[in-house]
């Protein structure tokens, strides 16, 4: 059954704006689908057309699109599959910018289009701009944010990196047209797949707007995490048979591929528990690159130990010690074939960040002589400040370690004062970057911009001429979900707005791993590396932005 409705109402004359082509590609996803083409035909932008192509679903989809009226253009009748119904979308339409969402995220309202439209207008070299996206649960509430960060076509890649959210990503038609749409012989990664030929002849953008929500759980490949880890391969692959490679790039296809396997290890695992292609992944990865052994044997431990006993298919699919004896004789083979396979690592990290923010806050405190302290940090320096003369307020995680008579705490962040400015000095040090990106600690929670939220906060408590003292990883624009936000220049931007910057010094790890001054452009230019486990900075490297910021009277 097929049917489509009349071309949308015309338009009053546009003399300036983008048309964005929304494509909704669904199959029996009732439960969700109003919501999706809602965001879309609520949006303030008037240039935006909205195109649903249903795979006939048998559920109540055709009845919810029957509703819609002229408000949308669909199409409901079977199709060759997801990439399929995506193609078949843009080819109806008319709009210079395509993007898809999928039947179950959401564009943010009511001005996601607008503020996208507005980039690309403002940024005509740009071919696709991307933004924010936060992780929804099954009734649209916000339970955390989407990974993302700046492409980089090197670094997405080597490391098999899918860094872009789907959902709040605008494409150019033209640069589609060059590059060609969907694979459609990918079921799994196809949005990944298209971000690296985009990459490789376009330019690709990020920008620290949300723009979407996306649903975390329960998508049409949540189980087969075996489909993914063979997309994650054949992706990678396939981008280095592509014409026109930089040498640099085409020089890093052994450990490329490696680390697709890698990555393909850990969808199987995550998604569906695949055991058998868990392993042959991990054997893989070190016989496409014997000197990623390092890696791939961190990993393999990794999932061979943390899941021994707690899944009875491992008896007949990965019996641990087994897999471990298999795993190591092919871990011996491949090393064989090389001399030196071992890159060690540089040895540094973020430790010692805490002795140093402690340290410059404490020169900066001087004697308070009575005056109020609001301290709104993960690792309270209460104790430093009502040393110092401060009658303190401080905002704790936990319960107190320390009791002093001038000190009062508080034990979430949401129950901050909400009077008038009453404080001379406000201090917030390793607390806002963990806000907003799936960490729940009490301010705000679900809010992707909840740390622009306390800072707007902080303002209006602090009186004017105030001070307030902050400290934020800096580097490469990086949201990292359920462990700290890096902020490059543009978030800076936001985070610092209607404050005067008195003073701000940038601080990166050398060579031994000592903390040290940078230039600011030093510090923001520095990609970030994530740390291991959700809550620790082991492992973790990254620059440090100190501010020392006014209120203006």
């Amino acid at each position: 059954m097929t049917e489509a409705t009349a071309a949308p109402p015309a338009r009053a004359p546009q003399t300036k704006g983008l048309t964005i082509s929304a494509v909704i590609p669904c199959l029996n996803r009732a439960p969700f689908l109003r919501r999706t083409i809602d965001s879309v035909v609520e949006q303030d932008y008037p240039n935006v057309e909205c195109i649903v192509v249903d795979g006939e679903s048998t559920d109540e989809t055709v009845e919810i699109l029957k509703s819609y009226g002229e408000r949308i253009r669909w199409v409901s009748e079977p199709d060759r599959g997801h990439s399929h119904a995506i193609n078949k979308g843009w080819a109806m339409a008319t709009g210079e910018i395509l993007t898809w969402i999928n039947a179950d995220d959401a564009w943010v309202l009511p001005d996601a289009a607008r503020r996208a439209a507005a980039y690309l207008e403002e940024h005509p070299e740009v071919d696709v701009v991307y933004g924010d996206s936060t992780g929804t649960d099954d009734e649209g509430n916000v339970v955390g944010m989407a990974y993302g960060r700046p492409f980089d076509l090197e670094y997405a890649v080597v490391n098999c990196d899918h860094c872009i959210p789907q959902p709040a990503a605008f494409m150019r038609r033209t640069i589609l047209d060059k590059v060609g749409w969907v694979d459609e012989s990918f079921h799994s990664k196809k949005d990944h797949e298209l971000w690296l030929r985009i990459g490789l002849q376009g330019k690709i953008q990020y920008t620290p707007q949300l723009f979407a929500h996306s649903r975390f759980e329960g998508g049409y490949m949540a189980q087969r995490g075996d489909i993914t880890a063979e997309a994650c391969v054949r992706l990678t692959e396939t981008f280095f048979r592509l014409p026109g490679l930089p040498a640099s790039l085409a020089a890093k296809r052994r450990r490329a591929i490696s680390n697709a396997y890698l990555r393909g290890a850990q969808y199987a695992e995550v998604d569906g528990r695949h055991w058998e292609v868990v392993h042959s992944c991990l054997r893989k990865a070190v016989a496409s690159d014997p000197s990623n052994a390092p890696a791939v044997t961190k990993q393999a431990r990794r999932q061979l130990s943390s899941n021994s006993g707690s899944d009875p298919r491992l008896r007949s699919s990965l019996i641990p010690a087994r897999a471990a004896l298999s795993f190591g004789r092919a871990l011996r083979s491949a090393m064989a074939d090389t001399r030196s396979w071992a890159h060690p690592t540089d040895g540094r990290d973020a430790s010692g960040r805490a002795e140093l923010e402690a340290a410059w806050v404490g020169a900066r405190l001087a004697r308070g002589e009575g005056q109020n302290l609001l301290e709104t940090s993960t690792r309270s320096l209460a104790l430093n400040a009502a040393l110092s003369g401060y009658r303190v307020t401080s905002v704790i995680l936990n319960s107190p370690t320390v009791s002093h008579p001038s000190i009062q705490y508080i034990t979430a962040f949401d129950r901050l004062p909400i009077a008038g400015a009453t404080y001379g000095v406000a201090v917030s040090v390793a607390a806002l970057e963990v806000l907003g990106v799936g960490r729940q600690i009490g301010l705000y929670d679900g809010d992707p911009d909840a740390d622009l939220a306390l800072m707007g906060r902080l303002r209006r408590l602090i009186a004017g001429g105030g001070r307030l003292l902050i400290s934020v990883p800096v580097g490469v624009e990086t949201v990292f979900p359920k462990l700290r936000r890096i902020y490059g220049s543009e978030r800076l931007e936001m985070l610092t707005r209607g404050f005067t910057v008195e003073e701000s010094s940038f601080w990166s790890k050398d060579s031994m791993n000592r903390w040290t001054t940078v230039s600011e452009a030093s510090a923001l230019s520095d990609p970030p590396r994530r740390g291991q486990g959700d809550m620790a900075d082991r492992g973790a490297l990254y620059n440090l932005g100190l501010f020392e910021l006014r209120r203006p009277r």
